[in-house]
């Protein structure tokens, strides 16, 4: 049986994946097992000290993402299909995750450094926004092709670029699903997101546009930005908390946040509209919610 999942629509259920490792627990074992192996190669590479490894990594991270999103969606005890899923495969999977997430986290920062280390010095910055036959052919794009890239967005490997994705959607006749709250002016003082890792954080709001940005985030302040990538993790390790807008519980926030265990809501849509530099916030990634305290 092959069926597609996407796992960061909440909207998709998981029965027929919680059925079928049910009736196939020995296939998920096996799975698993070659999932492992994987992993272990993963850092065997790392350790290598390398840089033209950094296409086998990328290659066996292609390979270990689905089963990466399967256990974090069947390991999870807050989601409400849990209870028919088979107690051992829970627990498995649990275990399983709490290595695997350190590799993921591994597999990405080491593959930004190793490309990086081969790239000439101008395209070092835009390290993880070159593709991967630019990156092995030397290749490279102009540099204003780059720029544009980091306002832009992919729709099944084509780059998406001067046009909003909703003018996108209208323009091939798709429906967005659970679109942003555009009017976020009449939100009063409380937004919601998705819980990638839990925990309670107070702090100030520093919200990131751009990867320049991070240079003003302070020591214990929380990381507020659209989405985050490798070259986020110097920021993300001085802050206490991270809010996203986008995001999905395999998105490398997600990633990181249960790797350096800090809280963490992902998916909130405006989180970069409704909150400002200095505002005093409550991040509750136990129910999901960012609350102003005070407005800076």
């Amino acid at each position: 049986m092959c069926r597609y999942y996407n796992f960061t629509d909440p909207k998709q259920g998981f029965d027929d994946v919680v059925e079928y490792f049910n009736n196939n627990v020995d296939e998920f074992y096996g799975v698993k097992n070659k999932f492992i192996s994987d992993c272990q190669k993963i850092v065997d590479f790392t350790k290598r000290n390398d840089a033209s490894h950094y296409e086998k990594i990328f290659e066996l991270t292609v390979k270990i993402w689905p089963f990466t999103a399967i256990m974090n969606v069947l390991g999870d005890e807050d989601r409400d299909y849990v209870e028919n899923i088979k107690r051992e495969l829970v627990l498995e999977c649990q275990k399983v995750r709490s290595k695997s997430e350190k590799i993921m986290y591994l597999a990405l920062e080491s593959m930004i450094n190793m490309i990086k280390e081969i790239l000439p010095d101008v395209y070092t910055v835009y390290a993880s926004f070159l593709m991967l036959n630019e990156i092995k052919l030397g290749n490279y794009p102009d540099i204003e092709i780059l720029i544009e890239r980091t306002k832009s967005f992919f729709h099944k490997g084509e780059l998406i670029k001067n046009e909003s994705i909703s003018e996108f959607a209208a323009r091939n006749n798709f429906e967005i699903l659970d679109e942003a709250v555009s009017d976020y002016q009449n939100v009063k003082n409380e937004i919601k997101g998705s819980v990638a890792f839990r925990g309670i954080i107070r702090g100030i709001a520093r919200v990131v546009l751009e990867k320049s940005d991070l240079n003003s985030l302070k020591e214990g302040e929380i990381l507020v930005t659209s989405m985050t990538a490798p070259d986020y993790i110097s920021g993300m390790k001085k802050a206490s908390a991270f809010v996203t807008d986008e995001g999905g519980i395999t998105c490398h926030a997600s990633i990181v946040a249960r790797e350096m265990k800090k809280p963490c809501v992902i998916g909130t849509k405006i989180a970069t509209k409704f909150l400002k530099d200095g505002d005093l916030v409550e991040v509750n990634a136990n129910n999901g919610t960012i609350k102003i305290i005070k407005k800076a």
